[in-house]
């Protein structure tokens, strides 16, 4: 039922909006993988002293914390949230959309 002659015209009349969605829900995923990589970093610098970032030993001090993990952690938190506002703006929107336009079809052919 995914596919037919009367729901393809609402696939493709939505396509860009829904490809929109898609891509933002894939973005959001890709940052959702960062967050473990950045709790990695806080749990070896406590219990080392010292955490090893792209090859190159730094010191565990307040200054690397605040530049090399929250500051990206700022960053994907912003990126999260105005990701998942796109991407369930774009598929529920499109959702409401298709439901009113199906509406409104059933009222005009009764």
């Amino acid at each position: 039922m995914l596919f037919g002659k009367h729901i393809n015209r609402y696939y493709l009349k939505h396509l860009p909006v829904l490809i929109l969605g898609l891509l933002a829900l894939i973005l959001v995923d890709y940052f959702q993988l960062l967050i473990p990589e950045l709790y990695r970093q806080v749990i070896n610098g406590i219990s080392d002293g010292y955490v090893v970032l792209d090859g190159v030993r730094h010191d565990f001090t307040i200054t690397f914390v605040l530049d090399k993990i929250c500051l990206p952690m700022i960053f994907v938190i912003v990126a999260l949230v105005l990701g998942r506002f796109l991407w369930r703006m774009c598929f529920f929107g499109s959702a409401i959309k298709v439901e009113t336009d199906l509406r409104e079809r059933m009222f005009d052919h009764a």
